[in-house]
């Protein structure tokens, strides 16, 4: 059958590749070569790609929308108000306590970077410290404005 594939192969390289093959097949069945192993670990080995403050910055909007009191952080109840119709309450209060790094109770915006984000992505100080804090805390101070815009014509 492989003369008819390969054509011009001589007797001697079949010979040698069909060995090939069989030894190949002998490791595979005493299990000393499992090359699902072979290719997670390929996976693994590769670096991980690095995300910019462009590709962040729809998440950090996403941040501060769901941040509804202003203060910079979730807490899970900013999350459930939010996604309790489309994903159950447990669903949200395992991902929050999954992401919730530091288990203090509520999630910074790196902790929602690193929930929002793929796997194979990875962020940079530089990028959490100055581009998203600073987004962030722009954002934050414009919702404070605005609330106290809103008390002041209250109280007019």
């Amino acid at each position: 059958m492989m003369f008819k594939l390969i054509p011009g192969i001589l007797k001697k390289h079949y010979m040698v590749f069909m060995a090939w093959i069989n030894d190949e097949n002998a490791l595979k069945q005493q299990c000393v070569i499992n090359y699902k192993d072979r290719l997670e670990a390929a996976r693994d080995s590769v670096t991980k790609k690095e995300v910019n403050f462009i590709q962040i910055k729809d998440f950090l909007y996403m941040f501060t929308l769901l941040d509804t009191d202003g203060d910079g952080l979730l807490t899970l109840e900013e999350l459930i108000d939010a996604f309790h119709p489309s994903f159950s309450v447990q669903f949200i209060e395992e991902a929050f306590e999954k992401y919730d790094d530091n288990h203090s109770g509520k999630m910074n915006v790196e902790e929602f970077l690193n929930w929002m984000l793929p796997s194979d992505y990875t962020m940079t100080r530089e990028i959490i410290e100055t581009h998203a804090a600073s987004y962030i805390q722009n954002h934050c101070m414009k919702k404070r404005a605005e609330k106290r815009e809103k008390q002041k014509h209250r109280l007019l």
